[in-house]
Parts: structure tokens; sequence; C-alpha cells
């Protein structure tokens, strides 16, 4: 059985228990600039790129809350950005936000998880 799920865009507070809050209004600046990449590497953006990092991360996020809430038994995000380069500081490679470890930090966060397996 496969569930279909449209995904809401992570919000601030997930997003920054992982990044930082300079890089993620660095993130916003670039690709609402129209700066072409983000100026903490070699990650290549567009003006759709923010809505589509959000979305990305917040399919991660959504994956978590169904499997806790029993709505699921397991979840494969297939997004883009995939986000498993970036850092806490920077993007990299092609992704802007680190989807896996902001799954994860929610889990812990708000599932009281207490340990996790990446």
């Amino acid at each position: 059985h496969l569930l279909h799920h449209s995904p809401a865009l992570a919000s601030r507070e997930a997003i920054t228990r992982v990044h930082t809050e300079g890089y993620l209004d660095a993130v916003e600046e670039d690709i609402k600039g129209d700066a072409g990449a983000l100026r903490t590497g070699d990650t290549l953006v567009c003006r759709d790129s923010w809505r589509a990092a959000l979305r990305a991360a917040g399919a991660a996020v959504d994956g978590v809350d169904l499997i806790m809430q029993g709505r699921a038994k397991n979840a494969f995000a297939c997004v883009r950005p995939p986000g498993h380069h970036a850092e806490p500081g920077r993007g990299m490679g092609f992704c802007v936000f680190n989807n896996v470890a902001i799954a994860c930090a929610h889990a812990l966060a708000v599932h009281d998880v207490r340990r996790a397996l990446i």
C-alpha cells in the first residue's frame, strides 16, 4: 500500500534545530536575491529553490509525523534538493538543508524519541 502525501513547508523552528539562524537567513536572501548559488559553497539555486527546499525538508518532517502517528509503517521522501550534504552553516553539493538531520531532530524534539539511527 503506497500513500501519496503532499507535505507542508518545513517551519523555521524545524530547520533551525539543525541549521544556524544565520545560514537560514543567508539561504533565503541568496535565493530571493537571484544570487544563482549559495554564498556558502557550490550549491546552485534559482527563484523556486526556497519553496522547493522548504518542501523537501517538510516532506522528511511529515514522514516522521506519519510514522509516529501510526498512519504509516515507513516513509520515503522522493525530493529535490536531496538534502544530505548540507552542514549546519552551509549548503554543499545540491543540498540546501540537511533533510535527514531535520527529520531526526524533529523526532527527538516533538515525538519524545530518545535515540535515532541515521
